[in-house]
């Protein structure tokens, strides 16, 4: 009988194994030989209540586990009915392992920079805000748009103004080209230049004009140029000067002058040409008046001392050589030229 039980409980134990994974619980199974009653195990203490666990499903009869299960089932019968000590309750179904939840990524506020602000377009004011006037719009519309023409009506450090000038004298008249930077609000360089020329026409005694070379000895003409020695010439003025502006940043400008002049002639006498020129100081004043980039003034030169004096001799057809000349009288107050001019600042 005991071999028999044996036999039964190790088959029963396999079947359990191969048949099934989801047998959680173990059955123990004690041999009770008859006669020695010392080695019963004590009686199984009093179980602790717990939560009842979620019902198992019912296995099917013809299942391993079913099968498995009827198979303890009489085993208990058999072991009950020979007087051994009842089996205890039975270990509960371990609960169901629910998988665990995917771990959860915190958002991280991404930073973004601001976007430019519409000034073509802007967006409508929020409640409690008040709303830009339409004068400032205009405003910011006015400088959005402002031409190459818009520009403050007085010079400013770095500006650069370019113009043409102009005058006469008995003859005929001149014209010239001149040019000033601005090395600050009230200091600048000037180069200008003009250019005269005259014909059969009477020039007179130049007494009369703005520019008398025809009188002999105020300029470095040597002799008169008039109707009777001559036949037509040419003559011309550069210069080089710092200007001094009196009332900076202003739409008037009054301005002084301080540089050096270098006055060239050349005229065709009847007996011959003569060609010469001369060097002298030169001071004057003159007023613009500007208008955004636009300007138109007047200017005076007065050149009182000659420095030197030369003579343009021709050796050879085209070939000249310059001779310095004696001055007779450094100082003359009748040198002088007086032009208008018409300009524009970059």
């Amino acid at each position: 009988m005991n071999k028999l039980k044996l036999m039964t409980s190790v088959f029963a134990a396999s079947t359990l194994f191969a048949g099934s994974v989801q047998a959680q619980s173990a059955v123990q199974v004690e041999v009770v030989q008859e006669g020695e009653d010392a080695f019963f195990a004590p009686p199984a203490p009093e179980p602790v209540a717990e939560p009842a666990p979620p019902a198992a499903p019912t296995p099917r009869p013809d299942s391993p586990k079913g099968r498995a299960e009827a198979l303890f089932e009489q085993l208990e019968r058999e072991e009950a009915g020979l007087g051994s000590t009842p089996p205890g309750p039975r270990a509960p179904a371990a609960p169901p392992v629910t998988p665990a939840a995917p771990p959860v990524t915190p958002e991280v506020p991404v930073a973004t920079a601001p976007s430019a602000p519409n000034v073509s377009n802007p967006p409508p004011p929020s409640a409690g805000q008040v709303a830009p006037s339409s004068d400032s719009a205009q405003q910011v519309q006015g400088q959005a748009k402002r031409s190459w023409w818009d520009r403050p009506s007085h010079l400013s450090k770095g500006d650069l103004s370019v113009w043409v000038s102009g005058g006469s004298f008995d003859a005929g008249g001149f014209g010239g080209l001149g040019g000033e930077a601005m090395a600050s609000d009230t200091i600048g360089i000037r180069l200008s230049g003009w250019l005269g020329t005259f014909g059969h026409q009477a020039p007179g005694s130049g007494m009369s004009s703005n520019w008398n070379f025809f009188e002999g000895g105020v300029w470095a003409v040597q002799r008169d140029v008039n109707p009777s020695t001559a036949k037509g010439g040419v003559a011309h003025l550069t210069e080089l000067s710092v200007a001094v502006h009196l009332l900076p940043k202003q739409m008037f400008d009054l301005y002084t002058t301080l540089g050096l002049s270098h006055f060239g002639y050349e005229v065709d006498y009847r007996e011959g040409t003569e060609r010469g020129g001369a060097a002298y100081t030169r001071l004057g004043a003159g007023a613009n008046v500007h208008f955004s980039r636009f300007f138109v003034g007047a200017d005076f030169g007065w050149y009182p001392v000659e420095l030197f004096r030369y003579d343009l001799n021709e050796v050879r057809r085209d070939d000249y050589e310059a001779d310095l000349a004696s001055v007779n009288n450094r100082f003359e107050a009748k040198r002088y030229t007086l032009t208008a001019q018409v300009g524009l600042r970059f």
